[in-house]
């Protein structure tokens, strides 16, 4: 999206409401950290980040260091993200989660898209992922949202994901729920 600021979003139709309530775009370090949503429709909420705009966003998209993240800490031997985009993707989630699980709770979101382009795409990847390995945490606050259904759709995104071939049984349940 090209958006700059909350107000310039028209995202419901004549048949279909949706809300955002979460723009971020990052203040003083817009320049190095792309914008993230979160909007919700029905029983569904989106979170979204926008692509690649500036040439610190490029810089992003190519600092490929495949590293492994204590939100996916059980299956970290095996799953390895994009470096800047994980640090990117846990900032925003880390620093909404309050809102995002205790409005998920309010609606009885039943689903979490996760969804952008280009560099966007790339964080709704790892967000997905994260996502999922934080809801499967017993350990979580995002474990209060079990059973909620998490997918993304993601466009242009460079590749992301690495999985080394030694995964345990327990990975290969994981890896098939994503």
């Amino acid at each position: 999206y090209s958006k700059t600021s909350y107000d310039q979003f028209k995202l419901s139709t004549k048949d279909m409401k949706t809300e955002l309530f979460i723009y971020d775009d990052h203040g003083a370090f817009l320049d190095t950290s792309p914008p993230f949503l979160v909007a919700t429709t029905g029983k569904t909420m989106i979170l979204g980040w926008r692509g690649t705009g500036s040439l610190a966003d490029g810089l992003n998209d190519a600092a490929a260091s495949p590293q492994s993240s204590l939100a996916w800490r059980k299956h970290a031997k095996t799953i390895k993200a994009q470096g800047a985009m994980t640090s990117i993707c846990h900032n925003d989630i880390v620093n909404h989660e309050k809102a995002i699980i205790s409005k998920a709770k309010e609606l009885g979101i039943t689903e979490i898209v996760t969804t952008g382009q280009s560099l966007g795409g790339g964080l709704s990847q790892i967000g997905h992922l994260t996502l999922r390995a934080l809801i499967e945490d017993e350990k979580s606050p995002w474990s209060e949202l079990e059973g909620v259904n998490v997918r993304s759709v993601a466009f242009c995104g460079p590749m992301t994901t690495v999985l080394l071939d030694n995964a345990t049984p327990e990975t290969d349940v994981f890896l098939e729920k994503l």
